[in-house]
């Protein structure tokens, strides 16, 4: 038996509270993805496998908030004009509409 041997056998030793804060602290800027106070464990190992459950809880709150999102309403309201556009007249309403104008 190795050296080696010995040491893969061997848990890793829990973080301290400190380093465990730094390494948690980590994980949440790189995972901007997932709620925060899901990612617990005291090493490295068990924060990592609580993130997919943070991202997932995340994910869900998101769609949840996407769903309850009203449609972006325009500021303001076009101004309404009392005539139709030229564009949707015919030749003869155009005329009227040019003979009207000038009466005014």
């Amino acid at each position: 038996m190795s050296d080696h041997d010995e040491i893969d056998d061997q848990q890793p030793p829990e973080a301290a509270p400190d380093d465990a804060e730094m390494l948690r602290d980590l994980i949440v800027r790189a995972h901007p993805d997932a709620i925060p106070e899901l990612i617990q464990g005291a090493s490295l190992r068990e924060m990592l496998d609580s993130l997919p459950d943070a991202q997932a809880a995340f994910a869900r709150v998101a769609e949840a908030a996407a769903a309850q999102t009203k449609p972006a309403v325009p500021s303001g309201s076009a101004i309404r004009s009392r005539e139709p556009g030229p564009a949707n007249l015919s030749p003869a309403d155009k005329i009227r509409s040019a003979m009207n104008s000038r009466r005014r």
